[in-house]
């Protein structure tokens, strides 16, 4: 069977179509599961920032923050909608990304762990409880590096400016070597401005779509 063979213009609008398909298919998903995500971040931010406010700073609260992917693939399961009535190889790209972003968010903690376990002392972050200020800004960096490249590869503005001010936040507070309380804020800020917003931004945008 001969394949036909697209010309450029008609290459460039099967992309923008496909595009245009995996928006739509993110109509019941990513919209309200960036806000779910977002807002089990903040809740769980805010749980361990008075867990260690009344205990004193035991950093062992700090543990609490595994809490996040367990409540949030709990909630966003339960909470998707599947309609999803075109598959485009857009969207199959975007759930690669989310795969691998999931996969080196998971090893990050785990990896961290195993190093305290078998006693690595050769990198001063690892001195007085300071890995667990490490390793969520790590994570925050990983997420909003996922979001850009989704926002980018779904032509999102709004998840591509969420992931590149996550990215700023997290490098700029592991530079500026904040106190834990001022890092935990930022922490806090982090999901508000790179996934509650953009999934807002996103819902607008689909039920602007639907009334058109």
């Amino acid at each position: 069977m001969e394949t036909k063979k697209l010309s450029s213009q008609e290459s460039l609008e099967l992309i923008a179509q496909m595009i245009q398909n995996t928006k739509q298919n993110l109509d019941n998903r990513s919209g309200n599961v960036l806000i779910i995500w977002g807002v089990t971040t903040l809740l769980v931010t805010l749980l361990v920032g008075f867990l260690l406010y009344i205990f004193d700073n035991n950093q062992l609260y700090n543990w609490f923050f595994m809490m996040i992917p367990i409540i949030g693939t709990i909630w966003s399961r339960l909470s998707i909608y599947k309609n999803q009535k075109v598959i485009t190889q857009v969207d199959k790209i975007v759930e690669k990304v989310w795969y691998i972003i999931t996969f080196v968010a998971i090893s990050i903690p785990i990896l961290f762990a195993l190093l305290l376990i078998i006693g690595v002392d050769f990198f001063p972050i690892f001195s007085h409880g300071r890995i667990f200020m490490l390793v969520p800004f790590i994570e925050i960096m990983v997420v909003s590096i996922g979001l850009a490249i989704t926002g980018a590869i779904i032509d999102f503005k709004a998840s591509q400016i969420g992931g590149i001010v996550g990215v700023i936040l997290s490098v700029g507070t592991l530079l500026a070597d904040l106190p834990y309380g001022g890092a935990l804020s930022v922490l806090a800020l982090w999901p508000i401005v790179s996934m509650i917003i953009p999934g807002i931004k996103l819902n607008q945008y689909i039920k602007s779509k639907k009334n058109v």
